[in-house]
């Protein structure tokens, strides 16, 4: 049987379940599936029929513990997607009626469970779960789920996925997931490992809105493999421009790697999902630690087709409360990432990576590691489309890799006279920069896009101070190095009024600026550049003959 529960609300409506203990009897010791006397649940919402489900009701101020050794478990657990009965059989609520929606998860305290909360809505796009709300608009109706966790369940509950998660948000839209605590720490086997946890079966339609904000995740783990994510959004495989998803001043820290010599990933913030508008703003990711020889680090992600704004502004990656990453493997492959956004968005889609910090990328052991502190696919194709990179920050690093190290990278072609802006402005090196290892090459802004532009389009970078570096022996300084376009036809450069200051180098050859392939009107004006020493060759402006005259 996979249907035992302390509660269980079976279409039922408007019912309230509160300041309740649930916990496991400590003489129900066997999991086998075939004869476990175990419990799955502490509360369950479920359906009458496919057309019956629960509705406003509210889990509250409840504590709920079972044993997390029997990976059947969840402590509060809904799912429109099976009978009451038949938990591995397809019955998908077929209308909004058959739905469980409009229920308020508040304040519960849960604990020895391998699934924290479930929410799993119908297969049917026009029945999904609406407005369901995890949290609460205040740390009051936070919940709490810690000692979570272990490997996936073993069995297979209609719609849930083969991982492993503190909270599920499964086909569901106009949801809330704010001010929850998701934190564990465990070994098992080994498996994708989740804090919170949004994703689709069915592609949605409409217009919804859905919420990630507020919440704290950490997670201490001792897989083998895997990827470690504090909070992944994922499953809008087809843009659906009347999504909206906010994933706002959520705290990831202490996503921890523990066992050595393994091949576990970290990833703060990770948006695969293509919706209409994308928020991921006023994060903070810190005291991250990876003993993974091969995993590598990233802080965030999105990867998934935005049609008209996606914005990754104001996040730490990194403060003074605690370092981005610490790597301390003998030897690390992975790569290392601050904010990546490495998909094309719609026709006139904008994007905003602005007002970042970036701090404290420690590794321990000099090793031929990759560091991209920020990448940008530039966007639409048509005006009004803008992509912004301006006001971001990078924050007394000191980076131990004999690889490349790149600030700034900005990818993918404008479109011919389309009316397109790249603005990359105002970011600066705060307080200094070192890479004490010789080796690889060290880029401030990169661009090399085969892009055609005409007088149409434009890249303005202006007021970036990049100042007080130090490198070692062979590293090479590539500098200021935008060669983005075609022979006399690309876009209208503007590189003025930047700071270059205070560079101590190696025997590397060193480029401050270079700009080729620019159109009519570039120009490369005003800067300062002073203070740059190096043993080897040294180029302060470099103009490429593929320039419009």
């Amino acid at each position: 049987v996979l249907t035992d529960a302390v509660f269980k609300i079976i279409g039922s409506n408007f019912v309230t379940i509160q300041n309740f203990t649930m916990q496991e009897n400590p003489l129900n010791v066997t999991s086998a599936v075939a004869t476990n006397d175990m419990t799955e649940w502490g509360v369950a919402l479920l359906c009458a029929s496919t057309t019956n489900g629960a509705q406003n009701n509210t889990i509250q101020n409840n504590s709920i513990s079972l044993n997390r050794t029997y990976s059947n478990t969840f402590g509060i657990y809904s799912n429109a997607r099976h009978s009451a009965t038949v938990v591995t059989v397809t019955t998908d609520a077929s209308n909004a009626n058959g739905a469980n929606s409009d229920n308020n998860i508040y304040g519960n305290t849960i604990n020895d469970v391998n699934m924290g909360i479930a929410f799993i809505g119908s297969g049917n796009a026009a029945a999904m779960d609406l407005g369901n709300d995890i949290g609460g608009t205040a740390i009051s109706t936070a919940n709490t789920i810690s000692g979570w966790g272990g490997t996936a369940a073993i069995s297979s509950f209609v719609g849930n996925p083969g991982v492993c998660y503190g909270v599920l948000s499964n086909n569901q839209k106009n949801e809330n997931i704010s001010f929850n605590t998701v934190l564990t720490a465990l070994a098992g086997t080994a498996v994708n490992l989740i804090g919170i946890y949004k994703t689709y079966n069915t592609l949605p339609t409409g217009t919804f809105s859905s919420s990630v904000n507020h919440n704290q995740v950490s997670i201490d783990q001792n897989f083998a493999s895997g990827i470690l994510n504090g909070i992944l959004s994922e499953g809008i495989t087809n843009a659906v421009s009347g999504a909206t998803i906010h994933i706002n001043n959520n705290l990831i820290e202490g996503l921890i790697a523990g066992l050595a010599g393994t091949s576990t990933q970290i990833v703060g913030i990770s948006n695969t999902s293509s919706c209409g508008i994308l928020n991921i703003n006023d994060n903070i990711i810190r005291d991250n630690f990876s003993v993974s020889a091969t995993g590598g680090f990233t802080g965030i992600n999105n990867s998934g087709i935005i049609n008209f704004t996606a914005n990754i502004n104001n996040n730490k990656i990194g403060d003074a409360l605690g370092n981005a990453i610490n790597l301390s493997a003998a030897a690390i492959s992975g790569s290392v990432r601050g904010i990546n956004n490495t998909t094309a968005g719609g026709t006139t889609a904008t994007l905003s990576v602005s007002g970042n910090n970036f701090q404290g990328f420690v590794q321990t052991i000099a090793a031929a590691t990759e560091y991209v502190l920020i990448e940008c696919l530039r966007q639409g194709t048509i005006a009004p489309s803008t992509t912004n990179i301006n006001g971001n920050s990078f924050t007394n690093l000191v980076i131990n890799t004999s690889g490349n190290v790149t600030f700034i990278r900005r990818t993918g072609p404008m479109t011919l006279n389309a009316g397109i802006t790249d603005n990359c402005n105002d970011n600066r090196i705060v307080t200094a920069f070192s890479k004490p290892v010789a080796g690889g090459t060290v880029t401030l802004y990169d661009c090399v896009s085969a892009s055609v532009g005409g007088i149409m389009n434009s890249m303005n970078q202006l007021r970036n101070n990049f100042s007080n570096i130090t490198l070692t022996g062979a590293t090479i300084m590539a500098g200021w190095n935008n060669v983005s376009g075609v022979i006399a036809g690309g876009p209208k450069k503007l590189i003025n009024d930047n700071v270059f200051n205070n560079w101590t180098c190696g025997s590397g050859a060193v480029n401050v600026i270079e700009s080729d392939l620019g159109g009519n009107n570039t120009t490369v004006n005003d800067n300062i550049i002073s203070g740059i020493t190096a043993s080897g060759s040294i180029t302060g402006i470099l103009l490429g003959n593929g320039n419009a005259e």
